[in-house]
This record gives structure tokens, sequence and C-alpha cells, in this order.
């Protein structure tokens, strides 16, 4: 693409949305989600997440595989996927360290509705996999999404 294109092309999503900041983060699936096209519409919470400022990525790495153990027995989670942040952009196309955009994962979970995401969030194993959350992250910022299916 000619540069100049480029260039338009990116002080033109500023006006629809705004600042945009870019991570990369390979799919790591660890629940898949039912098959389509025959399973309902799922509710998804999306969060992104921030190490403890004393762990090394590595640590965060290693302690993000105990908790994928810890969700599997969360009840009621209909599919998950961890992905962990390999690289960022806090301009677009243009790379940036780890202190300009402190993000380390991304974790999709999904379930059958807002009473069964409740259910697995106040259950006792939830609870011990936020005990675990606590002893390497320090910022979760979660998001629910309601799939609306394109055809």
């Amino acid at each position: 693409m000619h540069s100049g294109m480029a260039a338009t092309r990116i002080a033109d999503e500023q006006h629809f949305i705004g600042e945009l900041h870019i991570v990369t983060a390979p799919q790591h699936v660890v629940v898949p989600l039912p098959t389509a096209p025959k399973r309902a519409a799922l509710l998804k919470r999306i969060s992104a997440l921030q190490r403890r400022s004393d762990l090394t990525e590595d640590e965060f790495r290693r302690e993000w595989i105990v908790q994928r153990d810890l969700v599997r027995k969360t009840p009621g989670v209909a599919a998950y996927r961890q992905n962990v942040v390999i690289a960022r952009e806090r301009a677009k196309g243009k790379p940036c360290a780890y202190d300009e955009l402190p993000i380390d994962g991304i974790v999709e979970l999904w379930f059958e509705n807002t009473a069964t995401l409740q259910a697995a969030f106040t259950s006792p194993e939830e609870r011990s996999t936020m005990r675990h959350v606590l002893t390497f992250l320090s910022e979760i910022t979660a998001f629910l999404v309601e799939e609306h299916r394109v055809v």
C-alpha cells in the first residue's frame, strides 16, 4: 500500500475508532466452543490481564498454565481461550515496549447466559481460581460481549 494512502487511512480511522492500540496474541483453546451452527448464542467475557510488576514474563506464563487448569474446573464455562500477548503497538504500525502497553494476556470465556456466568463466578472452584489470580496478576479489565450471528 502506498505510504500516503496508509497515512490517510490511519488518520481517517481516528474519526470513528479514536486512538487504537494493537496487541498480537496467538490463541490457545483450553475449552473449545460448541460446534456451530446448532449452538445458541453465548455470552462472552473478555479480560485483558496485566502481571504483577515483580514477575517476569516467563513467571507469568507458568502461573497462567496453572490458571488454565483451575478454570477448566469452574462449572458453567462453555468455552475458554487464553491468548498470550507477544507483540504490542501503542500507535498503529509502530511496535512498542511492554511498559508502553502493559498487557500480558487476553482471556475469552463463554457462558450460556448471565445466570450461568454469575453462578460460575460465585462457585467454590472460582473462589480458588481467584485466590491464585492474586498471586500473579495486578490488573484485570473485563468486558461482557453478547454474540450476534451475522450471515
